[in-house]
């Protein structure tokens, strides 16, 4: 089975698709305390446990005090960044839960745990293989900032709200301690955005009422042996089916010959499976077992019999794996009377039975002794007495055949959420910002790689975070003019103009000073005065010259729709307006990302790279 597993050919991976949970409390308690809160924590969702039918495994709940927590134990030994080894060895309640093929479950073990939290003064982390899912859940909806590399303790169930440790206040990735003290502190506003409490509860909405809708009783035709083990235990129904749905050859050979269950004194009984084990057992072609006569398809009997077979045979096939983990000594008590007075553990009223009827699910040996005694009750004639009694009736079908329609429903839903989330995007960004981020990255300076991305401006209200030092090449220059008595530049781009005037002056100084060594003509610096002063009349008259033709002409100045110019080859009447360029700069610039329609381009990546978040491509063209 690990070479199977290893080569990736074993169906049934036991660690995948697991929902874990810790529970800590409001207050320090020491472990009787502890064992007497997981106790009241049972007794109030036993109401709710006692009507699901869990996929694979069941709701629990353990005490750190008597079992340690198997993550804690896991993250230390790989010094993990999610749990780090500094976190206090804090009491808590745990659990995991395998929900193998049905999400439902995972999802019934959120709301199971938001109502722990309403009741009792618990803060509650929920996560699974592929972390934070209530992150995922809530996708469209997250705080700015909030990664998946950062998420862990960041994400918690108090007093039944959604809270979320906010990234601004509390940088990078966070420990255990951290996330609990910012959980309880007045100045941390922890409490999850609407957007993200919003999409949670809709996926919580269902329950309660999800627990009865989920159930599906129907017919099966059984062995007596069956029909009694299903009627003692009918928390091995899912194992069955499970062992079924992944069956191989070996188990195929085991259910070929039954010994367990053979097709002896068969009875119609009713039995209540959730619909996600129905359907893996009804939807499974099967050939049969033998001594299992399963009529024609059209015959109205056939349903019945055919999902007894199957079901007879899932039964068979548990059998047969649990015997192969199964010790001698309990193979050779599995018919004494020991194995008699297990049954008893398989009354979960209470929450020492619920704990015990876990504890038999998980052990194998257990299981399988609780199996193999019913072998004897084939010839118990009290059975019988029920054979003439009125069944209940089966669950109507409608929901199996609607699940194509109940699938489109829920896209579309996922659809106007994304749609959603892009006009609220699309209503919160600021061109304002934009201009401003473009402005500072034009402005900025440059090092040896290249253009320099400018910081990401602070917010209004943000408490400033430690400064770095910073010496560009400006302020070096700055700097150096002031130790050389040197006149510093007033800005930025007068201190660009005067570095590269300073190196153009170096190489004319140099020029100069040979003619001046050479005893060249005089005068020769008059003229060059005389020289700048033409060129100065010259650009001033070019640019009154481009001023009056642009006015003169018909094309209407920058913010002017109207046009401010007279007629073709008329008079000016007004000077030309200057543009907005802020306001030119983000148009164009969104003008280019409306055109690639949500592919990458060069304004979507500088947008990117600038960290402004621009509205959806296809509002913009």
């Amino acid at each position: 089975m690990d070479l199977r597993r290893a080569l990736g050919l074993d169906s049934v991976a036991p660690e995948e698709n697991t929902v874990h949970y810790e529970l800590f409390p409001h207050t320090d308690v020491d472990a009787p305390q502890l064992r007497a809160l997981k106790t009241s924590c049972l007794e109030s969702l036993l109401p709710w446990l006692s009507q699901h039918i869990w996929q694979r495994g069941r709701f629990d709940i353990q005490s750190s005090a008597e079992r340690a927590v198997p993550w804690r134990q896991k993250n230390q030994r790989k010094g993990s960044k999610s749990t780090p080894a500094l976190d206090p060895p804090r009491l808590s309640l745990w659990g995991s839960v395998c929900f193998a093929d049905n999400v439902e479950d995972e999802w019934c073990v959120v709301w199971l745990l938001t109502q722990l939290t309403q009741s009792f003064p618990l803060d509650v982390r929920v996560w699974d293989n592929d972390g934070e899912f209530l992150l995922i859940e809530a996708a469209h909806s997250l705080p700015r900032g909030l990664k998946p590399e950062i998420a862990d303790n960041r994400v918690w169930i108090s007093g039944g709200r959604f809270h979320i440790v906010p990234t601004h206040l509390l940088l990078g990735s966070i420990n255990l301690e951290q996330g609990l003290q910012a959980l309880h502190s007045p100045s941390v506003p922890t409490v999850a955005p609407a957007g993200v409490a919003a999409a949670l509860e809709q996926r919580l909405d269902a329950f309660p009422r999800f627990l009865a809708v989920q159930r599906h009783v129907a017919h099966a035709v059984l062995p007596l042996a069956a029909v009694r083990l299903l009627q003692t235990a009918p928390q091995l129904l899912p194992a069955a089916v499970e062992a079924f749905y992944y069956r191989d050859l070996d188990d195929a050979k085991a259910a070929g010959r039954p010994v367990h269950f053979p097709p002896r004194d068969l009875r119609t009984t009713a039995v209540t499976f959730s619909r996600c084990l129905y359907a893996q057992l009804a939807l499974q072609d099967f050939p049969g077992m033998a001594g299992f006569e399963v009529p024609l398809p059209s015959d109205p009997k056939f349903p019945a019999a055919s999902l007894g077979a199957k079901l007879a045979a899932g039964l068979e096939m548990l059998v047969a794996q649990r015997a192969q983990h199964a010790n001698d000594a309990c193979a050779s008590s599995s018919m004494s009377d020991t194995g008699c007075s297990l049954v008893a553990t398989w009354d979960d009223s209470s929450p020492a039975g619920y704990l015990a009827v876990n504890e038999a699910l998980r052990d194998p040996g257990l299981a399988a002794d609780a199996l193999t005694q019913h072998q004897k009750l084939e010839e118990d004639p009290e059975p019988s007495s029920q054979a003439n009694t009125e069944l209940p009736p089966e669950d109507s079908l409608i929901w199996l055949k609607a699940g194509e329609a109940e699938l489109e429903a829920r896209l579309a839903a996922r659809q106007a959420e994304l749609a959603g989330s892009s006009r609220q995007a699309d209503c919160d960004w600021d061109p304002s910002l934009l201009a401003a981020r473009l402005n500072d990255f034009v402005t900025g300076g440059a090092g040896l790689e290249g253009a320099e991305i400018p910081p990401p401006r602070r917010q209004e209200g943000a408490s400033p975070g430690p400064r770095a030092p910073e010496l560009g090449a400006h302020a070096f220059l700055a700097e150096l003019r002031s130790a050389l008595g040197m006149e510093a530049g007033t800005g930025a781009g007068q201190g660009r103009s005067t570095s590269s005037s300073e190196a153009s002056s170096f190489y004319e100084g140099s020029a100069s000073d040979e003619c001046e060594g050479d005893q060249g003509p005089a005068g020769w610096g008059a003229h060059a005065v005389d020289t700048d002063t033409d060129s100065d009349d010259f650009e001033g008259a070019y640019d009154a010259a481009l001023q009056a033709e642009l006015a003169a002409s018909a094309a209407p100045a920058a913010g002017d729709p109207g046009g401010s110019g007279g007629e073709a080859g008329g008079p000016a009447t007004a000077p030309l307006a200057a543009p907005d360029l802020d306001a030119e700069l983000v148009r164009n610039l969104l003008a280019s990302v409306g055109m690639q329609e949500g592919t990458a381009g060069p304004g979507s990546n500088l947008a990117a790279l600038l960290g402004v978040k621009l509205p959806d491509p296809r509002s913009l063209r």
